[in-house]
């Protein structure tokens, strides 16, 4: 359709036909966004195992991701959108880092283990200046609030994404004969590192080592390894109900729920969970710094930086409290 002259049109003409290119660039963007993701999701040949994926406690999937590479369901969209944000923001990160005097070196190195069929693509290792030393450095992109708050290996250990990364980056150790690493979290919310040092561990990874040479061997024997007895792992893994059917059941009476309110409060508990779990804690022990002599409670005010701290003292009622049931719930995300 011809335009018709910029000189002709009235303010208000102008303002609409302007509005009607904003909303289809605006759809356009979203559109072409949404086929460029779906564009770079495929499934290639698998024929080694991947360092990390033995942050996976079964043996099968690791099994069936090279067996059966073909069958395996492909990445959801959503996932392959949280890979391009951390693969984009990984060059961003090395520019910070580079910027504070810290430069990634040999990045995006293929490693391979012959023996044990493990291979992986470090993100590099950097130099700490003092002493010359190269360690083995990860980067890792994140918003997971649980795994910020990790600031030592035994906090990585209870945590199911900061245990993967333990495990990944003492594979890559292993690889490289580097006796520690750094694993540097960048807190994509706040925009800021985390950075968490880690020795290798001989006795992990030998672990790790007996894992692979057991798989290699069901691998050799075309012989897959028992089913996982954690319904949960079998409900996210790509090979569920492709290439491994294991027996699970639901329980008795289990309902399905269709309720989108609810369904949308469970996703915002899951996502400031771990951020409730620390201000509870910190509440905890602040209120206990401050409370002072229990056996002799005394009114008070305090003034510390810019907070005014006010403390009083009142009776508490005492009352019998009469038996009743209790109805406990609980949840967790499994898909």
């Amino acid at each position: 359709m011809n335009a018709l002259p910029a000189e002709s049109l009235t303010a208000e003409q102008r303002i609409a036909m302007d509005f009607e290119a904003a909303e289809r660039l605006a759809d356009a963007i979203v559109e072409r966004h949404h086929d460029d993701v779906r564009g770079r999701i495929t499934i290639s040949p698998q024929t080694h195992h991947r360092a990390s994926s033995f942050g996976y406690p079964c043996d099968r999937r690791l099994y069936h991701d090279i067996k059966d590479w073909q069958t395996k369901a492909p990445v959801d969209p959503q996932v392959q959108q949280y890979f391009d944000r951390g693969n984009d923001q990984e060059g961003i990160i090395e520019r910070i880092l580079s910027r504070l005097g810290f430069r990634i070196i040999s990045s995006q190195v293929a490693l391979y283990d012959e023996e044990l069929r493990i291979g992986a693509r470090s993100d590099g290792n950097i130099v700490e200046h003092e002493s010359g030393r190269v360690l083995v450095a990860e980067l890792k992109s994140t918003d997971n609030a649980k795994l910020l708050a990790c600031r030592t290996v035994d906090d990585l250990r209870q945590d199911k994404w900061g245990k993967r990364y333990h495990i990944q980056v003492t594979l890559y150790m292993r690889a490289t004969g580097i006796g520690a690493a750094v694993l540097i979290l960048w807190d994509a919310s706040n925009w800021r590192p985390v950075v968490i040092p880690i020795p290798y561990d001989p006795i992990l990874s030998e672990q790790l080592a007996d894992r692979a040479r057991r798989l290699n061997d069901h691998l050799d024997r075309n012989d897959p390894p028992g089913y996982i007895n954690d319904s949960r792992e079998c409900r996210h893994c790509p090979h569920f109900a492709r290439a491994c059917s294991p027996p699970m059941s639901f329980g008795v009476g289990a309902q399905i729920l269709t309720d989108e309110e609810l369904l949308a409060e469970l996703e915002r508990h899951t996502e400031i969970e771990a951020i409730g779990k620390e201000f509870n804690r910190l509440d905890a022990a602040i209120k206990g710094r401050l409370k002072g002599d229990k056996a002799n409670p005394q009114d008070g005010l305090f003034i510390i930086g810019p907070y005014e701290i006010h403390r009083s003292v009142g009776d508490r009622k005492g009352y019998t409290v009469q038996a009743t049931k209790t109805i406990k719930v609980e949840w967790e995300k499994v898909a």
